[in-house]
């Protein structure tokens, strides 16, 4: 077999700078971490109480989606919507002119 030799090129001047950069980053979203976690901690809390009092059936939440529609329906109905109240807006001057 042939020896193989490898050679790397590596600056660790500049991975020490990256490590120390990481760091000191990890040390500043560590203490936004705790102080998010302490507000949390109250709701955490609730939500712990209850669940000890509903029962997971009863914790589901039924989400009725609206149907969809397609632009065309959209703009008709936006433009009924604006018809009816140019109508009424006609309406209701006849009835001031007529009293």
């Amino acid at each position: 077999m042939i020896p193989i030799t490898l050679t790397m090129n590596v600056n660790l001047d500049a991975l020490q700078a990256e490590y120390d950069k990481l760091k000191s980053s990890h040390a500043e979203l560590s203490r936004q971490l705790a102080a998010v976690n302490e507000e949390l901690k109250p709701m955490k809390d609730i939500r712990r109480w209850v669940g000890k009092v509903i029962s997971p059936e009863q914790s589901e939440i039924e989400s009725k989606s609206e149907p969809k529609h397609s632009i065309t329906e959209k703009m008709q109905y936006y433009q009924g919507k604006e018809k009816g109240q140019t109508q009424g807006k006609a309406k209701a001057m006849e009835q001031d002119v007529l009293n």
